[in-house]
């Protein structure tokens, strides 16, 4: 039992520590969760944030707006060919896209969320 509780609080300890070193880390566009990275754990936070009643607020909302047109949005608008960002998140993961706020690809960030 004694154990039990050791390996419990060292889990609580590593976890509080991990979340507290994520919110910092704010400064890439994508990183939604602020892990430092983006990935599909970025994607899974953006639709807690935008599905959860009450909304989950990710650690950088402010990186959301991948696509650069001043909303965050995970809808898609076919007849104006115009993606959404989760959309645009995951077209950059599993396809190789443009990079967050990069929409024209060029390497330069075209907007700037923060």
């Amino acid at each position: 039992m004694k154990k039990l509780l050791v390996i419990l609080a060292g889990a609580a300890m590593i976890f509080i520590v991990a979340h507290a070193s994520a919110s910092a880390a704010c400064d890439l566009c994508g990183d939604i969760n602020g892990d430092g990275r983006v990935n599909i754990s970025d994607v899974v936070s953006l639709v807690d944030w935008y599905y959860n009643w009450p909304p989950i607020e990710p650690a950088c909302p402010n990186a959301a707006d991948v696509n650069c047109d001043g909303a965050i949005r995970l809808n898609c608008y076919y007849e104006e060919f115009e993606c959404d960002d989760l959309q645009y998140l995951m077209n950059y993961i599993f396809y190789q896209g443009p990079a967050p706020c990069d929409p024209n690809g060029d390497g330069i960030p075209d907007c700037d969320p923060y």
